[in-house]
């Protein structure tokens, strides 16, 4: 196989004469010649095996819709999305990549990018007519003499977090449902349990291999590195702004990860929907008040909470319950009872923490999994500056308590951030979430296959009108731009 010739690098004046918008609206392709690698594929000669193997299974990676694979392959994580492509493409390494995205863009066929199938909307499943490219069996994880660490697009969180710990005693501060894809959840800032003691996963990133598509149609392999004048740009479109946008991540490159803390304690609290129905009695705004107040006073990336991450889920009251998870490591490994009794100020009867165990943070990590089963879901998040204002906190009642539908899987979801979420400056990332010191997240999830009664009335609409929002700062930022086009 011949590899394509190269096209000229552009100038570095070429370069820098691309707007950041501008830079947005091209992609990847204004740089597909720059840092573009030349792949080849080994040479196998004819084994001297005397031997008579035995018939091997044909391997077809293009799934096409008579294949019996095909469909269970074209949904993802969310039952929600089925799409009807053309074929799913399955890829092995860079080379098949970009054969895949070539073919594709040969033939007029939009392409859609599934790494571990967990986009919470219609991004990588949602593809009709055209191809699914499926990264899944590129699970590759290493690290070279100099100590970056390589891994590859399809490579799930669990396998990152066990391989990084058993091989090299280093992890990436990502996110706690281990069967999440790396190739989205990196380029969407990657953020976890860890997250306000060492920050984003995409502050440690140093590089990405991405398959672009030059202005002659033409799909290269490009390797953006930071401190590249000519594709660190590409590289920064990487980092907080989702995938799908300006090519196809096969490769993330690290430096300087941390080594995870040796142990971590870990609390369930839980709050009865009994005594906080009747939003009178002051409980249910107390709780939501007191911990928005204690996140934004310990939001410093020097807070000695900031191996603390608590995480909310205010379930509708059909389920009888709201409950938090803690997790506390490093300097905050003995301040969860502060925490806790300031969260809990005021509120009569107090919850309970039934729960209270300390783990090796690798059977933690474990043992949290949030993945749960595959099911039809919906979620809306935005990060928050500020606590809960009063009009929100009794509009997030109404909508939890409205009695004109039951749903126990729906549910608002507070996550901590902070810390040290803060400590890196938003030149050089490009994640949003670094403005924040909370997020907030609706999510509604059911195993039918029609939402009649999965978010309710007026109330719940209500609350998603009013959590739909950016910052000022970040509806300037050119990076959130996210559109999910494919790339041709």
């Amino acid at each position: 196989m011949h590899a394509p010739d190269q096209e000229p690098a552009p100038d570095d004046a070429a370069i820098s004469g691309l707007g950041r918008r501008r830079f947005l609206s091209v992609g990847g392709g204004a740089l597909a010649g720059v840092g573009a690698v030349t792949l080849t594929r080994p040479l196998h000669g004819p084994s001297d095996a005397t031997t008579v193997a035995p018939p091997a299974i044909r391997r077809t990676d293009r799934i096409y819709p008579p294949d019996p694979r095909y469909n269970t392959m074209r949904q993802g994580f969310n039952r929600r999305w089925v799409g009807v492509p053309a074929y799913i493409q399955l890829v092995n390494d860079a080379r098949d990549v970009v054969d895949a995205v070539q073919r594709a863009n040969d033939r007029g066929l939009r392409i859609t990018v599934r790494s571990g199938g967990h986009c919470y909307e219609n991004f990588s499943s949602g593809n009709y007519g055209g191809v699914i490219i499926d990264l899944s069996n590129m699970q590759g994880i290493s690290m070279d003499r100099a100590g970056r660490v390589a891994v590859q697009g399809g490579a799930t969180m669990w396998n990152v977090y066990e391989t990084l710990f058993k091989n090299y005693n280093l992890t990436l501060p990502g996110g706690s449902c281990y069967s999440v894809g790396m190739g989205g959840h990196i380029a969407g800032g990657g953020y976890g349990l860890l997250s306000r003691q060492f920050g984003l996963v995409v502050d440690y990133l140093t590089g990405v291999d991405v398959v672009c598509v030059d202005r002659h149609g033409r799909a290269r392999l490009v390797r953006a590195r930071r401190g590249d004048p000519r594709t660190e740009w590409l590289l920064w479109a990487h980092t907080g702004g989702g995938g799908g946008n300006f090519g196809i991540v096969t490769t993330y490159y690290f430096t300087g990860l941390p080594n995870p803390p040796g142990l971590v304690t870990v609390a369930l609290t839980t709050w009865l929907w009994d005594d906080l129905v009747d939003f009178s009695n002051g409980n249910f705004a107390r709780m939501l008040r007191n911990f928005g107040r204690f996140m934004l006073a310990n939001s410093s990336p020097s807070s000695p909470y900031r191996g603390l991450f608590a995480l909310i889920h205010a379930n509708h009251k059909s389920a009888g319950k709201i409950s938090m998870t803690t997790q506390v490591a490093g300097p905050a490994f003995n301040l969860l009872d502060t925490f806790l009794d300031q969260l809990n100020a005021g509120v009569n009867p107090p919850p309970v923490t039934a729960t209270r165990v300390t783990l090796p943070w690798l059977q933690a990590t474990e043992w949290l999994d949030g993945s749960g089963r595959n099911q039809r879901g919906k979620a809306k998040s935005s990060y928050m500056k500020a606590p809960f204002p009063e009009h929100q906190i009794r509009a997030i009642h109404r909508a939890l308590t409205d009695d004109s539908y039951h749903n126990p899987l729906a549910l608002l979801q507070i996550d901590s951030y902070g810390g040290r979420v803060n400590a890196v400056d938003m030149i050089f990332i490009g994640a949003s979430n670094q403005l924040g010191e909370f997020e907030s997240g609706l999510t509604a999830q059911w195993l039918g296959t029609v939402p009649a009664v999965v978010l309710g009335g007026v109330g719940t609409l209500v609350i998603i009108a009013i959590w739909a929002w950016r910052f000022p700062e970040l509806r300037r930022a050119d990076h959130i731009i996210s559109a999910q086009e494919p790339v041709t």
